[in-house]
């Protein structure tokens, strides 16, 4: 789960889904970027993330770069759409880094930037990098990128 600070807003996220995406991790120098869509449910302010797509065969994954082609990820977003009653919302996106503590390149903020713009529904993004050992979240609202905290249980 990760919080955004001066809103307060939360975004929990399944074990399962995190642990798919992980498993994209770029441990060896050989390996190519991964990424794809957030779906998951929007509870008031905050964002359950239940699901996510992972790369598929039309996609072009680079060692510095993953490009999403739309339809494959769309067409499996529409599935969940239908199969939750249309609960089940696009909230964001994923991809993976080679570095142990991702940080956001110049590309991805001005992407997440635009897709946040474009939201007629003017509700928030939440995006996520994971690197080789940690990871970079953040919440793209109109015009701004929000870091968040991850939260830590005892």
């Amino acid at each position: 789960e990760w919080v955004e600070s001066k809103s307060g807003r939360l975004v929990s996220m399944g074990r399962d889904v995190i642990t798919r995406a992980t498993s994209y991790r770029q441990s060896t120098d050989h390996d190519a970027e991964a990424g794809g869509l957030l779906l998951g449910l929007r509870r008031g302010q905050n964002i359950e993330v239940k699901w996510l797509t992972v790369p598929q065969k039309t996609d072009t994954q680079e060692r510095f770069g993953f490009f999403r082609e739309r339809l494959g990820h769309a067409a499996e977003a529409l599935e969940r759409w239908y199969a939750t009653g249309a609960q089940a919302d696009y909230v964001g996106e994923w991809h993976t880094h080679p570095e142990p503590h991702p940080t956001p390149s110049n590309i991805d903020m001005s992407e997440w930037l635009n897709l946040a713009s474009a939201r007629k529904d003017r509700r928030p993004l939440f995006f996520m990098i994971v690197g080789t050992e940690g990871y970079y979240a953040c919440l793209c609202h109109g015009k701004a990128i929000l870091s968040m905290t991850p939260l830590e249980y005892q």
